[in-house]
């Protein structure tokens, strides 16, 4: 596994692929900045702006998302009205019937 992510590191696609996803939603003031905690946030823009990019360089952020939905995000929708209304919209999609 560290040779391939050492192979990585010198490939400049995978750098450039790096930069872009970081400069959309890792950087302070990015178009869809996420949500993760300052040190993870600090670490990915390290390790993009020194070229050190392994196949593991995003995985924490997606962690981090993942337990941001599963502890704040589900439980709201699933307790919200929200999911109600989703719900006959969808229902209404499969059936054919007119949604307004």
């Amino acid at each position: 596994r560290e040779r391939a992510g050492a192979a990585l590191a010198g490939n400049d696609e995978v750098l450039e692929a790096a930069r872009e996803l970081s400069a959309k939603y890792i950087e302070n003031g990015a178009p869809h900045q996420i949500n993760i905690p300052a040190a993870t946030q600090s670490d990915i823009i390290s390790k993009v702006k020194n070229g050190s990019v392994m196949p593991v360089l995003f995985d924490e952020a997606r962690q981090e998302m993942r337990k941001m939905v599963e502890r704040d995000t589900l439980p709201r929708f699933r307790k919200g009205d929200v999911r109600h209304r989703f719900r006959g919209h969808t229902h209404c999609v499969r059936c054919g019937g007119d949604m307004t």
